[in-house]
């Protein structure tokens, strides 16, 4: 698996409400540059949800949606190619009550809020949590679910854009913490991440295809190390020093 598979894109801000701590909505003409950059560096999920009132059917068909659904959605308006997950716990209960409704969605998972909220549920696959340098809240939760063959969904990475501009101190704190590391702020918080072993997507907001690139610029960066030749990577054939 590469880098980028582990990369989710989110939608909250793809509707025509403003979202995040910024209030932006991305444009449908930035959407679809995301959307070709994704394409040319293996980038394949896109998080969403019936709330955001986003329009997806003009993504290709390769891409997999992972959609958040409520309990009061018009069942027959959802597209069934999709993944689903509940948007809320208390959606979730709310869903085993009408499992025996005909045309309920299978629901695979969970998008939850607080801690202990999956304690009160029985175990499904998917798990969409909030997770970042600053939210540490779910590391133990995140490592018993993995260690269950779940898979971890974490969302929030940036807190909906704070840590680009909110005064803070701890967001001050990080952003000079990553300007003295020659780092894209936004690139920190995806390498915090990527680097918890028990992490499987991070889902990434963004406002535009540059603000993407220059967040993922560091992991392009990586790749292109990448060798075959034996005489570089195989130990066996390293010329000893004398």
């Amino acid at each position: 698996m590469s880098i980028f598979d582990r990369i989710a894109i989110g939608t909250a801000n793809w509707g025509d409400k403003p979202y995040g701590h910024r209030g932006v909505i991305c444009p449908r003409s930035e959407q679809e540059k995301i959307i070709t950059y994704c394409q040319s560096c293996g980038i394949h999920t896109i998080d969403t949800a019936t709330a955001y009132g986003v329009d997806l059917s003009w993504l290709p068909p390769a891409f997999e949606i992972v959609m958040k659904i409520r309990r009061e959605d018009p069942i027959d308006r959802i597209d069934r190619h999709h993944r689903f997950l509940a948007h809320s716990a208390e959606d979730r209960g709310a869903f085993y009550d009408l499992a025996e409704c005909r045309g309920i969605p299978q629901i695979e998972g969970t998008s939850f809020y607080d801690p202990g909220e999956e304690m009160n549920l029985s175990w499904q696959y998917y798990w969409n949590v909030p997770y970042s340098p600053f939210d540490r809240r779910w590391e133990a939760a995140l490592a018993r679910h993995y260690a269950m063959q779940g898979f971890n969904y974490v969302r929030s990475v940036f807190c909906q854009g704070k840590v680009f501009t909110a005064e803070e101190l701890v967001f001050v704190q990080f952003r000079d913490f990553a300007h003295r590391l020659r780092l894209p702020v936004g690139t920190l918080c995806i390498l915090f991440c990527l680097l918890n072993p028990h992490v499987n997507k991070v889902i990434l907001g963004v406002d535009s295809v540059e603000q993407l690139r220059d967040d993922l610029r560091f992991f392009h960066g990586l790749n292109s190390f990448a060798v075959e030749d034996p005489n570089i990577i195989d130990p066996r054939r390293w010329e000893k020093m004398p």
